[in-house]
């Protein structure tokens, strides 16, 4: 029978050849005993199977799977479910997570209660790995917080959570292409035993021409799919929370354009 594993790193990819090989090194310098590494492929005809298979070759911590037309969420789901490791961490093919990272996530870890979410820091880079900005979700986390405007964790690259915790609020919901890691906090936010932010540079998010992200930007749909799972979220809410919600956001939004504007020469 299979050992447990620390942690599990699931990585979706489809047609990833140009990251595929710089994620495998990244996940395996970070050098974590007994890690499990799960590549969940789409049906790439790239090479990105043959640069997996080649890897996983020379290192028994990877497994592949292959599993032609599925979608990212559906494919984050069936690498949690196989699954050995505790704790689960989610890494796209084109992010990376810093030197050390995972070895802190886990010795924080150790004592955080399940089922539980650890958020570190995360770094928006561009295509040359240039930092363009570091994101710091607040200390607080909660629904509320992230629906009043606060900053909420930007990308998977920099939190751990239990494998418990996926199968308490359900698992990634499949009918999102674009926003089903931001409605998954929201929902593993509210069913959490503990939620704990650490002030640690955990995750970097690289933003490319080929990103989802960029190219959902680049269209015009990001900001209003963002704006549709709130609504969502806030329908749960009694309609006088609802209105101190759109207002402290509103005001969060005034005091943003204050600062751009003061900050300009």
């Amino acid at each position: 029978m299979a050992q447990p594993a620390p942690v599990s790193v699931i990585t979706p990819v489809f047609n990833g050849a140009r990251h595929i090989q710089a994620c495998l090194d990244n996940v395996l310098q970070q050098q974590v005993p007994g890690l499990e590494h799960i590549v969940v492929d789409g049906g790439s005809t790239d090479g990105t199977l043959d640069r997996v298979r080649a890897f996983a070759r020379q290192h028994a911590h990877v497994q592949l799977r292959v599993n032609p037309g599925q979608r990212q969420s559906e494919a984050m789901n069936e690498g949690t479910q196989v699954a050995r490791g505790d704790l689960i961490a989610i890494l796209n093919a084109d992010d990376f997570f810093e030197p050390g990272a995972l070895r802190s996530a886990l010795a924080h870890a150790a004592t955080l209660r399940a089922p539980g979410l650890i958020v570190g820091d995360c770094a928006l880079r561009d295509e040359t790995l240039r930092i363009v900005k570091m994101f710091r979700p607040i200390r607080r986390l909660s629904v509320r917080a992230l629906l009043c405007g606060y900053m909420h964790p930007i990308n998977p690259s920099s939190y751990l959570y239990h494998r418990a915790l996926h199968e308490a609020v359900g698992g990634y919901r499949t009918d999102l292409d674009y926003t089903m890691d931001v409605d998954f906090i929201y929902r593993a936010l509210n069913a959490a035993a503990e939620v704990r932010r650490v002030d640690e540079h955990w995750g970097n998010m690289v933003e490319h021409a080929a990103s989802k992200t960029v190219q959902d930007r680049a269209a015009g749909r990001m900001e209003s799919r963002l704006a549709d799972l709130q609504r969502e979220y806030l329908r749960t809410y009694p309609p006088w929370q609802r209105a101190l919600i759109v207002a402290v956001r509103a005001g969060a939004r005034i005091r943003r354009r204050w600062r751009r504007l003061a900050q300009r020469p």
